[in-house]
């Protein structure tokens, strides 16, 4: 939908966006209480804006899915570490706002596979009322987010889940060898490092349940988008950058 933004629209939402972001930066900033995670948080600020001046300038549809995936990787974090009611509305927040995110692309989608596979996991070996109810509070605000998006589907293909794109974009998954050269030398690369380092020493060194279950979640759904895009026949300099911000 970001897409019929006239070009003078698209020039105005990325230094908005750049704006949003550092203001998450600068709360990170305000709320951190020691050294260790006021230089933390001051890193992944600088992090953020230079997901805004890098790689976001190749879509316009980047700029509103970086400030989506700041906001949802936010209110992830703080739903392992609150409980009870605060915790359902905080995972049905980020089920909503990764549904909308689809409406800027609609490859964002695959944004919430990790959180669909810990929850649905996480109800088969626990069968708690909690780990039902959270799964199903992301659930159905997940679709409640996508509702845009199987209404424009039905209206444009004929169909809720039936997309208009085609050609590669709806090409089976395969393993290209120049497709997995071009994201080992392109500047996404180290990012990918960075996040799978970063998520590895947050397990390392979690002193909380929460944040160990918070560290499966960020790992499935990495390597879930890892997969999906390194089996896509197509390349581009920004395909990976959501679930890396939204990751780290």
């Amino acid at each position: 939908m970001v897409r019929f933004l006239s070009p003078q629209a698209r020039e105005v939402n990325e230094p908005l966006a750049n704006v949003i972001i550092a203001g998450f930066a600068l709360s990170g900033l305000w709320l951190s209480r020691e050294a260790g995670s006021l230089t933390v948080a001051a890193l992944l600020g600088a992090l953020s804006i230079y997901f805004m001046i890098n790689p976001a300038k190749a879509s316009y549809s980047m700029a509103p899915t970086l400030v989506v995936c700041a906001l949802a990787g936010l209110l992830t974090a703080r739903a392992f570490v609150d409980e009870g009611q605060r915790r359902l509305v905080m995972v049905a927040a980020v089920g909503l706002l990764l549904g909308l995110s689809a409406s800027f692309r609609i490859a964002n989608v695959v944004l919430s596979a990790g959180y669909v596979v810990f929850f649905g996991v996480s109800f088969l070996i626990w069968r708690t009322r909690e780990s039902f109810v959270s799964g199903l509070a992301l659930g159905l605000a997940l679709l409640a987010g996508l509702l845009p998006v199987l209404a424009a589907n039905l209206v444009n293909s004929g169909h809720p889940l039936v997309s208009a794109y085609g050609g590669q974009d709806t090409a089976a998954p395969q393993l290209d060898p120049a497709v997995l050269h071009a994201y080992l030398r392109d500047t996404q690369f180290p990012l990918v490092v960075v996040a799978c380092v970063w998520t590895v020493l947050l397990w390392r060194f979690a002193n909380h349940a929460g944040v160990r279950q918070l560290t499966l979640l960020v790992g499935a759904n990495l390597v879930l988008n890892l997969a999906f895009f390194a089996t896509h026949p197509v390349f581009t300099p920004y395909y990976i950058i959501p679930i890396l911000m939204l990751s780290l």
